[in-house]
């Protein structure tokens, strides 16, 4: 559990030898170690506390360690952060475009490291988020800012996009209906696709799962390479065979082949894809 919790808070620019920065960390990761230990009541508790093994768990985090373990954990997060960022813009945009409500957690629309307790109580900084909400277009399409994914902005985009669209098709979200697709080809088992359907108007999610089989081991951008996917297809409504589509998330315009899309046109240039067949406004 302990590995797990470190693994998931270690923020992706945090060096070991950043030792500001590390000691910052160490304190958070006690905290949360501390009442996680009392509230399991297996070694301690509230009213019973043990202190010196209380005190033996805080050591294991210790900064101290930095030239061993944390280290090893550090490059380990490394290989693990193309995947993660995959994996988070794909729930970003499932959950702004499947049927129901967006939900979104204050400050979550970012990059989010943050551990129950104490982190829970930390104020949103909403002037940086304002600021980067500011530069979004002047920063260039979402694809373009996908190089600079450690800095969490791309989220940030994906999520500005993606509600101006359910802004753009009120409709089409609050009352359409969802239409599961099917998908085809080598790698079926790593896309999530549906669509979004109200009269004439057509709205497709598609997403990357379970990417770490295609992503390239040495590999720094969250991005399958578009040959992996191979003859990897998305069965299209009728409404929809032979159609352009453009994406709202970026310079993207696949077509269709017949009833069929392929993946690597459609997750060319970003590992999710919110596809509309008509050429739509920055907003």
């Amino acid at each position: 559990m302990l590995y797990q919790t470190l693994v998931g808070c270690w923020p992706l620019t945090l060096a070991p030898d950043d030792e500001a920065c590390m000691h910052e960390l160490a304190e958070r990761v006690a905290q949360w170690q501390l009442k996680a230990l009392r509230e399991a009541k297996l070694r301690t508790s509230w009213f019973a506390p043990d202190e010196a093994y209380e005190n033996a768990c805080k050591d294991i985090v210790a900064p101290q360690r930095r030239e061993g373990f944390l280290r090893e954990l550090s490059a380990f997060v490394a290989r693990l952060g193309p995947l993660g960022a995959i994996n988070s813009l794909q729930q970003t945009l499932l959950r702004l475009t499947s049927p129901g409500v967006p939900d979104l957690y204050q400050g979550t629309d970012l990059w989010d490291f943050s551990l129950v307790d104490p982190d829970n109580r930390r104020p949103v900084d909403y002037a940086l988020r304002r600021q980067w909400l500011a530069e979004i277009e002047e920063k260039g399409p979402l694809s373009e800012q996908l190089a600079n994914w450690r800095d969490g902005r791309v989220k940030l985009a994906i999520v500005r996009r993606a509600l101006a669209l359910r802004k753009h098709c009120e409709s089409l979200f609050a009352q359409g209906d969802y239409l599961p697709l099917q998908v085809e080809g080598a790698q079926a088992k790593h896309v999530i696709a549906y669509a979004r359907h109200a009269g004439s108007a057509y709205a497709i999610t598609i997403a990357t799962r379970l990417a770490a089989p295609l992503l390239d081991a040495n590999g720094n951008v969250p991005l399958v390479d578009s040959e992996k996917w191979g003859d990897t297809s998305i069965v299209l409504p009728e409404a929809l065979h032979s159609r352009a589509l453009f994406d709202w998330l970026s310079p993207n315009a696949p077509k269709a082949e017949g009833d069929r899309l392929a993946v690597r046109d459609a997750l060319a240039v970003m590992p999710v894809a919110l596809l509309v067949e008509e050429s739509v406004p920055k907003a």
